[in-house]
């Protein structure tokens, strides 16, 4: 019995029953490498148009005496010689046909081999002669043949690049600073029944960058995809409540996944959409978990839900998946998260609780806020000797202020810092007294780490002081502590900085205390920090300079704002090296170049 004849009368027989494929494969062919070629073309048909001839596919078929012909896949020996030819050729379809004993029953794997495959198998080479490659089961049904060649087809022609050319990763790119457009396509039978997603879902795709001059070359090859998923904008609505305003999808092989917020999962059999399961796994920060929470609460009681008009009835779902929510106990606990959210909106904090990393303790601080801030009780907390400190509950660092309970002095009342009822009075060295805001005592870290400063209540409280040589200079250390902390952040605490601008600008425009090219240094160094200077603000600036009657950490800084290193480093280069080293510690020092190495030395 030949093999090799039996396996390319298979391979010929389940290609030549397709609509879109001509073979052209012989038998006991010489040709090196391969055994013919298939004829891919763009339309159905019995006979082709040489217009509509896509490629011809350069394939190899290799038979073999089987008699377990049950494996989906197999591993096979391909020479490394053949592989370099297949690159050469910009690819190569190889078949490996599995014929039993008696040469009546039979199995066709298949590898495709494209040049971005190729060229990563044969840089591992290290002196073998061969190498296991796995063969997957060829498909039977001729459009899922069609497939295989039309896909095989598109990038062989896409991959021309890739044969002679070096490799580029996706990463690379990225960390070049490169963001390339990039692009996956199919070339299939078309079939009304299946969706784009049931495409993607059968893998094998390749993810080509476009780059300069209109080159393409593949960055990642994506060989399976377990679930594809997209976003939907539509009002979902429970009992006529509006709750979301977009969903999403996630198609699988055998299901599909509609999941509103982060709890919600409605799922729908693909083969029986009258089989549903309704599941919730309460997920997300505090926001979202009220959210979900509620939702699930509503549908269950309206049993059903809308989504963009289209409603979704729950009767359906088993019985004893509804009664596992346990609607009576799913009320209770979110009265809790909405008790917890009232208490920290009372604290002032902006940022978003996650829940999905708290620990008892931090259950237990949330039931001791409570109590401190809405059942307005004294708590009992550790007495550090400061009015303000940090309480911490999971992520979150809460600014407080404590004062201790009139009855029992081991209690605290506890307050938003932001709200602090204590008088704040600032000290010359006359003991004089000058009033004082109480958000001068922040520093750099506290703006860094706090959850919940209030900007407009801090900007409120600074411009209902009247102003006092202690106090402006108090405001001024503040301004410069506030700068600091948004550098520190790598540029993205933008509420800070905001507030550092409104903040300079207001006391240059209000300080009468503060020497005026400090209240401009101040305001323009902020503002530097947002955008370019503009005209007037340059002239600002100049003036400063060509004044004669300020000092020289006063010049260096203005010529920094200016971008005028040189004249910067004479005038810090006469500062003596105390004054310099302090200099550095002023935010404006940022602004320094990185070619002046001895200023930053």
């Amino acid at each position: 019995m030949n093999c090799e004849m039996q396996g390319v009368s298979y391979i010929r027989l389940a290609i030549s029953k397709t609509d879109y494929l001509v073979p052209h494969i012989n038998d006991n062919d010489r040709e090196p490498s391969w055994d013919g070629d298939v004829e891919v073309y763009h339309k159905a048909g019995g006979v082709h148009a040489k217009s509509d001839l896509i490629l011809k596919v350069p394939v190899q078929v290799k038979g073999h005496k089987a008699n377990n012909l049950k494996k989906q896949s197999i591993k096979y020996p391909v020479e490394y010689a053949d592989m370099e030819n297949f690159l050469h050729m910009g690819g190569t379809v190889f078949f490996v046909v599995y014929v039993d004993e008696e040469g009546e029953r039979h199995r066709i794997y298949y590898a495709e081999f494209l040049p971005y495959n190729l060229k990563r198998i044969l840089q591992k080479r290290a002196g073998k002669t061969t190498k296991n490659i796995e063969m997957l089961t060829f498909p039977t049904k001729k459009n899922d043949i069609s497939d295989v060649f039309l896909g095989f087809a598109r990038n062989m022609k896409k991959q021309r690049a890739e044969i002679y050319s070096d490799e580029v990763s996706l990463e690379a790119l990225i960390k070049d600073g490169t963001v390339p457009e990039l692009s996956f396509g199919f070339s299939l039978v078309p079939n009304e029944k299946m969706l784009p997603f049931d495409y993607l879902l059968r893998g094998n795709l390749y993810l080509y960058a476009k780059l300069p001059y209109g080159v393409e070359k593949v960055v990642k090859h994506i060989t399976t995809i377990e679930k594809t998923g997209t976003t939907i904008h539509a009002d979902i609505i429970a009992n006529g409540k509006k709750f979301y305003d977009e969903y999403q999808v996630f198609y699988k092989k055998d299901v599909i996944e509609l999941c509103f917020g982060k709890s919600t999962k409605h799922i729908i059999n693909r083969s029986d959409n009258k089989k549903l399961k309704f599941t919730f796994t309460l997920q997300g920060n505090l926001s979202e978990r009220i959210t979900d929470e509620e939702f699930i609460i509503e549908a269950l009681t309206a049993q059903q839900f809308e989504v963009d008009g289209t409603v979704y009835p729950l009767n359906a779902v088993k019985p004893e998946e509804l009664a596992s929510f346990n609607l009576s106990q799913r009320k209770e606990h979110l009265e809790w998260l909405r008790t917890v959210k009232l208490t920290l909106d009372a604290l002032d904090v902006t940022e978003e609780l996650d829940c999905e990393k708290l620990t008892q303790k931090d259950e237990e601080n949330l039931q001791i806020l409570k109590k401190a801030i809405i059942d307005k009780q004294p708590i009992p907390l550790t007495d550090t000797g400061y009015i303000m400190g940090f309480y911490n509950v999971g992520n979150l660092k809460i600014l407080i202020c404590t004062i201790k309970d009139k009855e029992n002095d081991s209690l605290f009342r506890v307050c938003s810092f932001n709200d602090c009822p204590l008088e704040v009075k600032a000290y010359k060295g006359d003991s004089a007294e000058y009033p004082s805001s109480h958000y001068v005592l922040l520093k750099k870290d506290t703006f860094l780490k706090s959850s919940n400063i209030n900007y407009e209540k801090m900007i409120a409280s600074l411009k209902s002081i009247p102003f006092s040589e202690i106090y402006a200079e108090r405001v001024v250390l503040l301004l410069l502590e506030m700068l600091k902390a948004y550098d520190e952040s790598n540029d993205k605490r933008k509420d800070i900085l905001v507030t550092a601008i409104d903040v300079a600008k207001w006391m240059k425009e209000n300080d009468p205390f503060s020497k005026k090219a400090i209240l401009v240094l101040n305001y323009l160094q902020s503002l530097k920090r947002q955008r370019t200077l503009q005209k007037d603000e340059i002239s600002d600036l100049i003036r400063i300079v060509e004044r004669n009657d300020v000092s020289e950490e006063i010049y260096t800084a203005a010529y920094l704002l200016l971008d005028n290193y040189n004249a910067a480093e004479i005038h810090y280069k006469l500062m003596d090296t105390e004054t310099q080293n302090i200099f550095k510690e002023y935010p404006i020092f940022r602004f320094w170049v990185n070619n002046n190495k001895e200023a930053k030395s």
